[in-house]
């Protein structure tokens, strides 16, 4: 037993309140009545090696600057380090393997993330509002990244997910409005609304080729992407995946992209020219709604299916369909499909393809 006191469900030992854990050979730090400027948690308490920063352990304390964090301990629970706002700086040691909900929540001051590899999940709110943050590491191993992880860290400029990573929670980067730059893995499955939404520094996506999906509203209001390449394995372009990204000028769907989703790219405001390959079978609801740039838009052989709404407010001057005459008409009047003024309609034989831009044949 520990030499210390004991209140019935928490042990002292010096500036630190800690309890036993049920496995009977490991602590968990409870909370900490020191004063110091720069923490050093120690290895052992009571005898114990610490194993866990329990829930709010640290939470609000002003005073904190710097904290290291000994080799024993593996997670970081609930709110650990919460709204210490001048915590600039410390260290994950390399036994770490899970940052807990709102662990780093509003930590304003902290600048540097570097992830050991034991990590696999950083849970919801974790570095939430960390807005001095500029640099994070990802560590490969890591799975799952929770909602709104990183939301608000608006000094953070790039981010490569690992390919370990297979979920990313709602509004995950939302708001990171420094982000330049962004690669996404191909291994990552499942991504919540709004992952990178708000994102208006973002100006470098790399989709990696292996990606099947995006998230519903991705990468809405990013008003600093002026274009997108998507992989061959990419098969849907989800709802509301590019709305208000109002600097985009010119969009080639993949070869294997079968549904262009509702609200894909409402509100794209530069957008020039939109290429829709064989593939795309389907445009949805409002699709296009807004686009007021948008002049040219081509349409692949596969359509069978596009929304009646899909170009509101939109004035085309030409469309190329990959369709003859007759086809394409079945389709306008199967669909309901209305097409504002009066645009030039160019059908399969009549157009290609010229240095990537569709051009009516001589």
């Amino acid at each position: 037993m520990p030499s210390t006191d004991y209140d019935g469900s928490h042990f002292q030992d010096g500036d630190y309140a800690y309890r036993l854990n049920k496995d009977g050979t490991t602590v968990t730090v409870l909370d900490y009545s020191g004063t110091d400027s720069a923490v050093t948690i120690p290895a052992l308490l009571g005898g114990y090696p610490v194993r866990c920063i329990g829930p709010s352990a640290f939470a609000g304390m002003l005073a904190i600057t710097d904290v290291t964090v000994p080799d024993t301990v593996d997670q970081f629970y609930e709110s650990a380090f919460s709204s210490c706002k001048n915590l600039a700086t410390i260290n994950m040691p390399t036994s770490l393997k899970l940052i807990d909900d709102f662990a780093f929540n509003d930590c304003s001051s902290l600048q540097s993330v570097v992830l050991p590899s034991g990590v696999t999940a950083i849970n919801l709110y974790a570095f939430n509002l960390c807005t001095n943050l500029t640099s994070l590491t990802f560590n490969t191993g890591l799975t799952t990244i929770g909602a709104k992880a990183f939301f608000g860290c608006v000094k953070l400029s790039s981010a490569v997910l690992p390919d370990s990573l297979t979920k990313v929670g709602q509004e995950a980067f939302s708001n990171c409005t420094g982000l330049v730059s962004l690669t996404l893995p191909a291994a990552a499955t499942t991504y919540g609304d709004s992952v990178f939404s708000g994102c208006i520094g973002l100006t470098a996506l790399n989709i990696q080729e292996g990606l099947i999906n995006l998230g519903d509203y991705m990468f809405v209001g990013c008003t600093g992407l002026t274009a997108v390449s998507f992989p061959a394995s990419l098969t849907s372009i989800s709802k509301g995946a590019f709305g208000f990204c109002s600097s985009i000028e010119a969009i080639t769907t993949g070869s294997n992209i079968k549904s262009v989703l509702a609200y894909s790219f409402q509100s794209c405001t530069s957008l020039k020219r939109f290429y829709l390959t064989d593939s795309v079978t389907a445009v949805g609801i409002s699709a296009f709604d807004g686009d007021v740039a948008l002049k040219d838009i081509a349409i692949g052989s596969g359509i069978k299916t596009l929304y009646n709404n899909a170009f509101n407010n939109v004035s085309l001057q030409n469309i190329f369909v990959n369709l003859e005459l007759s086809d394409w008409n079945k389709i306008v009047a199967t669909n309901g499909l209305t097409i504002t003024g009066t645009p030039s309609v160019y059908y399969a034989g009549q157009w290609s393809y010229v240095a990537g831009i569709a051009t009516p044949n001589a």
